[in-house]
């Protein structure tokens, strides 16, 4: 009887999984409107790129790649990857030169608004008829032709991908991203640490389906697992495979061996993947595809919330420049490690850490520690008994006036019982801003650098985004598991 209660159970989650599945899907597969329009622009600079190769008599092929040519696009998604591929004989830097110039003609004859932008070489970030086109220079190479950029293996991908895929499987992958958007490790930006779109389509070319992912992925161990499709490697292969790459994922590229395509995965994005995986197949419910939106933080919801922690929130605000998106975000959260080691070294116990940024004009960090101000009294650790430093410590605090206690020995050091110079965290902070690291980028604006705590933290910006951020950093809930 129970065995019966149990497949009966079964059944109606698999069809409920089902039912969320189809509804899913209906609403990720573009339309034949969208499509259409797609299809109307790509025809569009496609025409107006043989224009320009004409009026520059530079030859070169120009295609569009990515998600589009694969067709695992998601409805409402507006990126458009279009290549101008260059002969290998071009040499790098006169690809970088003309490629930026004739994407920037290209743009221009479109009629859209456009800006430069960097990975390994510049290319244009294009804004035309509502959509965004890079417009990216790479070389065109052949299958089984090592690329000369990071950029050239697109066009690889992009034929693995359409002879690996079924139809089905495409929309598979459609059903994945959105549920790693939902659950928020979709983008292998720094920013985001998570599964680009090429590893989702890795992903269901090697399990099958979306649920074969899912499931698969309970038996994932980070810094364990190796998916090679092409098995270009014996599993004996597999521990040096894994040391080489460091990486909790490790998915072999099947056009590149040499690379991993889960490099960008980070140990979080990875650890919420598993576990999201793990609640869907027990729980299924939208909310892990289109969860609720955040709302944003209202002043009295923030007092209150502060109210009840007991600790300091303490803010600083940066005014910037642009600058790339992964090398701002490199550069923060490398800032906010300098910082919180900064703070436990002068005697903090930091809580939690996050930073905001509209990536355009303004960055602010945000750090929780257990207290405003340290006691005066520090216990302040000096050399081993009879080293050389022994002396000139002895000497240093012997009769400092800020010493209450010692020069004493414990076990086999000197220590001294001091006054600290400064105990509010604020006051540390700005008498040693030089102690903390803030990247090359971020450090030309050090002048901007405002500070605040507890209440003034909340008017560090009126976008709503940074209001929302506030809500989410505060909160640290998964709205999927509500």
């Amino acid at each position: 009887m129970r065995f019966l209660l149990q497949c009966k159970e079964v059944d109606i989650l698999s069809k409920e999984i089902s039912h969320i599945l189809d509804t899913v899907l209906e609403r990720v597969r573009p339309t034949l409107d969208e499509r259409e329009k797609v299809r109307m622009i790509i025809e569009k600079i496609t025409r107006v790129a043989k224009e320009v190769s004409s009026e520059f008599g530079i030859h070169f092929e120009a295609r569009v790649l990515g998600s589009i040519a694969k067709d695992t696009w998601i409805s409402g998604d507006k990126d458009i990857d279009f290549f101008i591929l260059f002969p290998k004989k071009i040499p790098v830097q006169e690809l970088k030169e003309q490629g930026l110039m004739i994407a920037k003609k290209i743009a221009e004859k479109m009629h859209g608004t456009y800006k430069e932008k960097y990975a390994e070489h510049p290319y244009i970030e294009a804004h035309i008829s509502g959509y965004t086109i890079d417009i990216v220079p790479a070389y065109l190479i052949k299958y089984g032709e090592r690329p000369i950029t990071a950029t050239d293996r697109t066009t690889l991908h992009t034929i693995y991908i359409n002879n690996k895929l079924s139809s089905e499987q495409k929309d598979q992958v459609r059903i994945l991203k959105q549920f790693m958007k939902g659950i928020e490790v979709y983008g292998a930006e720094i920013k985001v640490g998570g599964f680009s779109g090429y590893l989702c389509e890795l992903l269901i070319a090697f399990y099958g389906s979306f649920l074969d992912v899912l499931k698969a992925s309970r038996f994932w161990r980070p810094w364990r697992t190796v998916i090679d499709i092409e098995e270009y490697y014996d599993t004996r292969d597999y521990r040096r495979i894994l040391k080489k790459f460091a990486s909790p994922l490790v998915v072999i590229d099947p056009v590149d061996k040499n690379r991993n395509v889960a490099a960008a995965v980070s140990i979080k994005s990875f650890s919420i993947f598993k576990f999201a995986s793990k609640r869907f197949l027990a729980f299924p419910s939208l909310k892990f595809f289109f969860p609720p939106e955040e709302r944003p933080l209202s002043r009295a919801e923030y007092l209150s919330k502060i109210a009840k922690r007991g600790t300091c929130i303490l803010g600083l605000r940066l005014q910037i420049t642009p600058i790339s998106p992964d090398i701002l975000w490199g550069q923060i959260f490398r800032t906010l490690k300098s910082l919180k080691k900064f703070l436990e070294r002068r005697g903090f116990r930091v809580i939690s850490e996050g930073a905001w940024s509209d990536e355009e004009s303004e960055v602010i960090f945000l750090v929780e520690v257990d207290k405003e101000k340290l006691i005066p009294l520090e216990k302040h650790m000096g050399p081993p008994v009879g080293s050389e430093e022994e002396d000139n410590f002895i000497r240093k605090y012997l009769e400092n006036t800020r010493v209450l206690s010692g020069p004493v020995i414990e076990n086999r050091r000197w220590y001294v019982y001091r006054l600290r110079e400064r105990v509010e965290v604020e006051e540390i902070i700005r008498s040693h801003i030089n102690e903390i690291s803030f990247g090359k980028d971020l450090s030309k604006h050090i002048s901007s650098l405002t500070f605040g705590k507890n209440e003034e933290v909340f008017d560090f910006s009126l976008k709503n985004s940074y209001r929302k951020y506030l809500r989410k950093w505060l909160d640290k809930k998964y709205s999927w598991m509500t």
